[in-house]
C-alpha cells in the first residue's frame, strides 16, 4: 500500500512526529508527491512552526524542505511567505497572529519550498483549515508533532498519520513498544454505552463522576491540582462508572482513581485522545490498575511510517523495523515512504 491509499478517506490529515527526525516531513513529502500526481488540490499548514532548513535543536541535522507543486494552498505567515523564493499570492489574510508574524493563506503560482508556521492555538488551525476547504483544496494536511498533537483532534482532523523512528532508541525492543504505546494512546475507543455516552457529552463543568443515577460535579482544583482530593470521594461511592473530565486528563489523577479504586474497573473518559498525557505511564498499565481510558470522540490512525536512521547515531534494517512495528499494529498500514517510493524513470 502506498500512503496516499491510506489516507485517501480523509479530507482532513493530521500528521504527528513521535520525537523529531522521526521522518514526518518526509512522510509529508511523500503524500504531496502522491497528490500532485492524482491531480489533487492540497492544502498545507501546521500548528506552529515547521519546515526550517536545520533542526531546532542540532544544525548539523538537516531537515528536508516543504516542496508545495503549483496551485497549492499553504497556511504560513507573511513574514515567512516574504523569505519564499517561489511566487504566490496571497488569496486571504486571516486574524491569526504568532510571533512569526501575520497568518496568511496563500496560493503557489509555481513549484517551490516554503516554511510552515501556522497558528498556535487548535482553534485557529481549525479555522485556517476549513478556509482552505472553503478555497478549493481538497485534501488539507496538518503538520504537527507528540508535543503538538492538538492537530490531531477530530475536531480538526478525519485521520492521522504517525510517524516513528530510529531516534526514538537505540534498542529495538524499547522503540517497538514505545511506538505501540503511542499508537494505543492516540487510537482510544469511544465509550461504547449509547446512554453513558450521551450523559458524559453533556458535561457543562470540567469534570465529573457519574453514578447510576447521579452526576457529581468536581472542582477543576480537584483534577488538576489537588488530585489526592479525589480518593476520599470515590472510596465514599461504590457506584460510580466513570470519571469524565473535559480537559487535560493527566497521569497523576489517573494514578489516585486507581489508588482509590483498588482494583475495580472504572472507565476514564477523555474528549479526545489529544486530551490524554501519560507520562511513565501506557494505556495497558493503566487498565491493569483498573482503569480504561476511552473518549467521547475518537480518530482513526490512518497509516505509521517508519524511519530506520537516527541521525548521527545509529540506524536499524529497514525492512526488519517495519516489520516489527506491523505486528505490533494488525490493521494499521506501516510504511517505509522512502523504501516504498517508485523509482524514477
Amino acid at each position: 500500500m502506498r500512503i496516499g491509499d491510506a489516507i485517501a478517506p480523509a479530507a482532513r490529515v493530521a500528521l504527528v512526529g513521535l520525537a523529531k527526525n522521526t521522518g514526518k516531513t518526509v512522510a509529508l513529502g511523500a503524500i504531496l508527491a502522491e497528490l500532485e500526481a492524482r491531480g489533487e488540490t492540497i492544502g498545507v499548514t501546521s500548528i506552529g512552526r515547521d519546515g526550517e532548513a536545520t533542526d531546532a535543536i542540532d544544525d548539523a541535522i538537516a531537515k528536508p524542505p516543504i516542496h508545495l507543486p503549483p496551485m497549492a494552498l499553504v497556511a504560513t505567515t507573511d513574514r515567512l511567505l516574504e523569505r519564499s523564493a517561489a511566487r504566490t499570492e496571497v488569496a486571504l489574510p486571516t486574524d491569526h497572529r504568532t510571533p512569526l508574524g501575520r497568518v496568511v493563506i496563500a496560493r503557489l503560482l509555481e513549484r517551490g519550498t516554503v516554511e510552515v508556521a501556522g497558528p498556535v492555538a487548535a482553534q485557529d488551525v481549525g479555522d485556517v483549515v476549513e478556509t482552505m476547504r472553503r478555497l478549493g483544496a481538497e485534501r488539507v494536511l496538518v503538520d504537527g508533532s507528540i508535543d503538538r498533537r492538538a492537530g490531531a483532534s477530530p475536531r480538526l482532523a478525519d485521520g492521522v498519520v504517525m510517524s516513528t523512528g530510529a531516534v526514538l532508541s537505540a534498542d529495538l525492543d524499547q522503540l517497538v513498544r514505545r511506538t505501540r504505546a503511542a499508537a494505543e494512546l492516540m487510537t482510544l475507543p469511544a465509550v461504547e454505552d449509547a446512554a453513558l455516552r450521551a450523559r458524559a457529552a453533556e458535561l457543562r463543568t470540567s469534570a465529573l463522576l457519574l453514578e447510576d443515577g447521579e452526576a457529581v460535579p468536581l472542582e477543576t482544583a480537584i483534577v488538576h491540582d489537588r488530585v489526592e482530593a479525589i480518593v476520599p470521594l470515590l472510596r465514599g461511592r461504590a457506584d460510580v462508572q466513570a470519571l469524565v473530565v473535559r480537559g487535560a486528563l493527566c497521569e497523576p489523577l489517573l494514578e489516585q482513581v486507581a489508588r482509590a479504586r483498588r482494583g475495580r474497573a472504572t472507565l476514564a473518559i477523555a474528549d479526545d485522545a489529544t486530551r490524554v498525557f501519560l507520562g511513565r505511564g501506557t494505556c495497558a498499565r493503566h487498565r491493569a490498575r483498573g482503569v480504561v481510558l476511552a473518549v467521547l470522540h475518537a480518530i482513526p490512525l490512518l497509516a505509521v511510517t517508519t524511519n530506520p536512521v537516527a541521525p548521527l547515531r545509529h540506524r536499524f534494517d529497514a525492512a526488519e523495523l517495519r516489520e516489527r512495528i506491523a505486528r505490533e499494529l494488525p490493521g494499521v498500514p506501516v510504511l517505509d515512504v522512502l523504501a516504498d517510493a517508485p523509482v524514477p524513470a
